[in-house]
């Protein structure tokens, strides 16, 4: 599995790569938040436009890269937890915790607090 395990490269520009070529369930033109390793482990947080249905939701999600094939995934494809909108602030306050500043922390609010966007 590609672009999935430890040995992905946790850069903005690659993850944008990733989210693109996830066959149109993301759709995004910034990462707003990486972080890289808080804890010594590898995992990544950032907020994206998420498509669903007819709609289009700013969401926090959710990505382990360890292994070979990283967490969550589908099969032989690496795939993204949506974080539920209840969970937004807990989240927020975690990456907060970590040390990412609050100027950053309340564009991604602001981001979030978007409303969704239908589709035509």
């Amino acid at each position: 599995m590609n672009n999935a395990g430890e040995k992905f490269k946790l850069t903005k520009e690659t993850l944008l790569r990733e989210l693109s070529n996830s066959k149109g369930k993301y759709r995004t033109d910034k990462i707003r938040y990486v972080s890289d390793g808080l804890d010594g482990d590898r995992y990544v947080v950032i907020a994206l436009k998420w498509k669903w249905e007819n709609r289009i939701y700013p969401r926090l999600a959710i990505r382990w890269f360890h292994g070979d094939y990283g967490f969550p995934h589908n099969g032989e494809n690496a795939s993204w937890f949506i974080i539920p909108a209840a969970f937004n602030e807990y989240v927020l306050k975690m990456v907060g915790e970590k040390g990412v500043n609050c100027n950053k922390i309340e564009n991604i609010r602001a981001f979030l607090a978007e409303k969704p966007a239908i589709l035509r």
